[in-house]
């Protein structure tokens, strides 16, 4: 019996050792972390593509309504990118103005509703230098039912000229615009990476409104203008999550 374990030793012991290599190497990989490369502000390669591949979506989870003469509201109505804004797409609704907040993140929005159904989105936080300013449009056709999207949804930048948009019927893209050339903007937003971000967002978001701001949309499609501002923050959780990417 003691001459047949000797004999048979070499061999457990073999098996021990895979075994226990084997385990070590799972263990390994199991605590690898996958890094995803942060674009920088001057970065036009084609790392940034790979980036958003899957669009970046920062959830919207509360919104609450500001007195005019709050201090964020007046810090914006000094700011030069959201008078370039008001002056070209619709006088702002100050009274009405909503700050956004949004889930896992200190990246925060100022929502005010324009004169003609846009919303000027102005993102703010800890991690973003002074307000980043754009405005969205989202065009119902009629009241469009929010099961079935039907209309369009553009963005602009502050000089008032299109970012990028995209038109639905029934829940399906019809047509993106892409302008040929980039839109001028504020110097500290990658606009270029931002809107190469966005660009992977056009064909969910009729989804994304009906299952991620369907309350708020519904009331946004039968004329309450201010869910429109709710809506508008709701999408924009997109937007906040490209400007995070981006800057």
């Amino acid at each position: 019996m003691k001459n047949f374990l000797f004999k048979k030793s070499p061999f457990l012991v073999f098996f021990s050792v895979i075994l226990l290599i084997s385990i070590l190497m799972l263990n390994a990989c199991s605590k690898q972390e996958k890094e995803v490369p942060n674009p920088s502000a001057n970065d036009q390669s084609q790392s940034d593509f790979t980036l958003q591949k899957d669009s970046p979506e920062l959830k919207l989870e509360s919104t609450t309504q500001l007195r005019e003469d709050d201090a964020l509201i007046t810090k914006l109505k000094n700011d030069e990118d959201a008078t370039s804004l008001s002056a070209k797409m619709g006088k702002p609704q100050w009274d009405q103005t909503l700050v956004a907040n949004y889930e896992k993140s200190d990246i925060k929005a100022l929502l005010v509703p324009l004169t003609g159904g846009k919303t000027m989105i102005a993102f703010f936080g800890s991690s973003i230098e002074n307000f980043k300013t754009m405005v969205l449009e989202i065009k119902a056709e009629g009241t469009s039912d929010i099961e079935d999207f039907s209309g369009g949804i553009n963005i602009y930048v502050p000089s008032g000229e299109m970012l990028g948009g995209a038109n639905y019927k029934h829940g399906k893209v019809l047509s993106i615009q892409k302008p040929t050339v980039l839109p001028n903007g504020r110097t500290d937003v990658n606009w270029s990476c931002f809107r190469r971000c966005f660009q992977n967002t056009w064909d969910r978001l009729p989804w994304y409104i009906r299952y991620g701001c369907g309350a708020a949309a519904g009331a946004c499609f039968g004329g309450a203008l201010p869910a429109c501002a709710v809506t508008a923050g709701c999408v924009g959780g997109y937007a906040a999550g490209c400007l995070w990417v981006c800057r």
